[in-house]
């Protein structure tokens, strides 16, 4: 009966409330007159309450308290009009102390309906635009109850009842069953959330939910059934996306790579039949163009996302020195890096860099099989980093052989330019190259 009282309308806001109060005031009149008059000695002023009430309930606690004053100017009138009063001083002060009350308690159950009445629309309009349901699982029967947006959700008919898991289990793809299967498990002890499909429409349509849940007392469970149909569909073609990226930049490489070794051999060949001052060269050319190969082959295999992990990148590319450059020389090269990382437009130069100094102390700091140790180093000096490359070879010979080729120390300026920082040069007590550079570009 609330339920429905609490549906009638606040038209006209204030008036209507009046309007409301005036009106059960009357009947409330009349019903103690006809009580009185039908069956002398009845307490006729008590049948004042319940026409108080539905003034409350119907037009809340303005309509209550209206009524309570319509009342009380209703009586005072047959006061007058009759020439004597039909009830004492102390009945009508607890007529009218309990007219409040009832009131006002009517009043604030209609305030408090209304309030659930617009939550319960306002749930009804959420789960209708957020495609979601509701659900209740218990744990000792195995069934679950779910309200009628949760069975929209999953595209069947409100059900009259809860449901056995089995029954929920005809509905879902086979591949997805056991992971469904499997939060229920993990529910009773812990929050689960898992996404299933359903089985193909007749239109072949395959839809995706989420189950949502947490424990919610002793032997239940509950939680919302959200379609998420349009976002799996999503994800579903950003990975696809990344995949063909990820093997166009795999093909990508590879012909780099492949175009860098053949430009490679073809300066090699051509060296062969050059006079000896361009030989030389040559060879140096071809050499610099096959670790570029190597550098980018090293890019891709330390990641293709913006930032590249510098200690993983220095040490597949130092793999690939090893095996090209020193599988026949008796030096032994040691890396040492510390975690960093480098925007790539950035790494490259750095790894030329490296491939610089390191076949540089090779050519130069270890003549005729001379045994000796190169060292490759990353450190981090507050905000910066240094990367430097030591060897026990000649010293300075090797130094003053590097400044005479000039276009090896013209390729590492510019490296050092590339990468906003600094070169540096040793030959005491050993010969070492370092680049001190920031690990953020400059703003």
């Amino acid at each position: 009966m609330i339920k429905i009282v609490s549906r009638l309308p606040r038209a006209g806001g204030v008036i209507s409330s009046q309007l409301v109060a005036l009106g059960c005031a009357l009947a409330g009149m009349l019903a103690w007159e006809a009580a009185e008059a039908l069956w002398p000695g009845t307490h006729g002023p008590a049948l004042l309450l319940p026409a108080i009430a539905l003034a409350g309930a119907v037009g809340g606690r303005p309509g209550g308290v209206g009524c309570v004053l319509f009342l009380s100017l209703l009586t005072l009138g047959e006061e007058l009009a009759l020439g004597h009063g039909t009830l004492s001083g102390g009945e009508a002060l607890t007529l009218l102390a309990a007219g409040l009350l009832v009131a006002l308690v009517a009043g604030e159950l209609r305030h408090v309906t209304d309030e659930g009445n617009q939550l319960r629309q306002a749930l009804h309009e959420m789960e209708a635009l957020g495609q979601a349901g509701r659900w209740k699982w218990n744990v000792a029967s195995q069934t679950i109850s779910l309200c009628a947006s949760a069975w929209r959700v999953l595209g069947r008919p409100a059900g009259t009842g809860p449901v056995s898991l089995g029954q929920l289990h005809n509905h879902l793809h086979p591949d997805d069953l056991e992971a469904f299967r499997q939060a229920g498990r993990d529910l009773e002890t812990a929050p689960v959330e898992v996404v299933f499909r359903l089985l193909p429409s007749a239109t072949g349509e395959t839809r995706a939910l989420l189950l949502r849940g947490r424990p919610a007392g002793p032997g239940e469970a509950a939680g919302v059934l959200m379609d998420v149909t349009a976002q799996h569909r999503a994800e579903q073609d950003w990975a696809r996306a990344v995949a063909r990226h990820e093997r166009l930049y795999r093909e990508l490489t590879h012909r780099v790579k492949n175009n860098f070794q053949l430009v490679s051999s073809l300066l090699r060949l051509q060296a062969r039949r050059t006079p000896p001052e361009v030989k030389a060269a040559l060879e140096m050319a071809g050499e610099r163009i096959q670790s570029m190969a190597a550098l980018h082959e090293a890019l891709h295999q330390a990641g293709d996302a913006g930032s590249v992990p510098l200690d993983r990148y220095l040490e597949t590319f130092a793999h690939w020195i090893i095996r090209h450059w020193m599988a026949r020389r008796p030096v032994v090269l040691h890396v040492e890096t510390v975690p960093a990382s480098l925007s790539r437009d950035r790494t490259l130069p750095l790894g030329m860099a490296v491939a610089e100094m390191v076949s540089n102390a090779l050519r130069h700091a270890f003549p005729d099989g001379r045994h000796g140790n190169i060292h490759l180093r990353l450190e981090r000096e507050e905000d910066m980093l240094v990367l430097s490359v030591e060897d026990d070879g000649a010293g300075m010979d090797a130094l003053a052989a590097m400044r005479s080729a000039g276009f090896g120390m013209t390729l590492l300026q510019s490296c050092a330019r590339q990468l906003d920082g600094d070169l540096l040069t040793e030959h005491r007590p050993r010969t070492r190259f370092s680049l001190r550079f920031p690990e953020a570009t400059p703003d």
